[in-house]
C-alpha cells in the first residue's frame, strides 16, 4: 500500500538526508587533507621510505578525492541556491540556470559518483602508503 505524500514527512528525510550528506563530505576532505598534511609534516623519512613514484601516486590519489567532493559540494551549493531563489522569484523560473538546477537536483548518481571516486581514491592511497611502510 502506497501512503499518501506528506511534504512534512519529506522535508524531514531530506534534512537527514543533508545532514549525513555534509558529515560525509567533510569526512573525506578531512581525510584527504589530513593525509597530505601528515605526510608533508610528519618525519621526512617516511616520504623517502614510499619512494617519488609512489608519492605522486599517493598524493594524486589524496587530490582526486578531495576534488571530487569539492566539485560535488560547490554543485550541490549552487543548484540548491538557484532552485532556492527560483521558488523566492517567479521570474527567475524560466532562467536556463533554474531549468538546469532543476534537473540536475534528482540526479542523484551524480553525488553516488563522486562519493564513489573519493572513497576508492582514498583507499588507493591508504594502501600505497600502507604497503610502502611494511
Amino acid at each position: 500500500m502506497i501512503k499518501e505524500y506528506d511534504p512534512r514527512i519529506s522535508k524531514e528525510y531530506f534534512d537527514q538526508y543533508w545532514k549525513y550528506t555534509s558529515t560525509l563530505r567533510q569526512w573525506f576532505v578531512a581525510f584527504g587533507i589530513g593525509g597530505a598534511v601528515i605526510l608533508l609534516t610528519g618525519p621526512s623519512d617516511l616520504l623517502t621510505k614510499i619512494g617519488s613514484c609512489a608519492v605522486k601516486w599517493l598524493f594524486g590519489m589524496l587530490s582526486l578525492g578531495i576534488l571530487s567532493q569539492v566539485f560535488i559540494s560547490g554543485l550541490n551549493k549552487y543548484v540548491h541556491w538557484w532552485i532556492y531563489w527560483g521558488n523566492e522569484n517567479e521570474e527567475f523560473r524560466t532562467t536556463l540556470c533554474y531549468r538546469l538546477a532543476e534537473q540536475i537536483s534528482v540526479m542523484f548518481l551524480i553525488d553516488i559518483i563522486a562519493d564513489i571516486i573519493s572513497f576508492v581514491a582514498f583507499a588507493i592511497a591508504s594502501i600505497i602508503l600502507v604497503c610502502s611502510v611494511c
